[in-house]
């Protein structure tokens, strides 16, 4: 319906993107796999502590990449 799935990944190193997109080839459904990704820092939080999706969607919208 004219949304995009995109990931924001947090990375504690390099980051093997050929493989990782095995894995999540592997594991997900076609439409379900991320189109867009961000690698960030941490993942925008809500006041509560979980993970805020709405302002992901809004703070990253720049930092998202084009996914193989």
């Amino acid at each position: 319906y004219g949304q995009v799935v995109a990931a924001a990944l947090v990375a504690d190193g390099a980051l093997d993107v050929p493989h990782l997109a095995r894995r999540i080839a592997d594991r997900l459904a076609s439409f379900k796999r991320p189109r867009r990704v961000a690698v960030v820092e941490s993942i925008p939080k809500t006041p509560g502590g979980k993970p805020d999706r709405a302002g992901a969607a809004r703070r990253l919208a720049k930092e998202l990449q084009p996914w193989e």
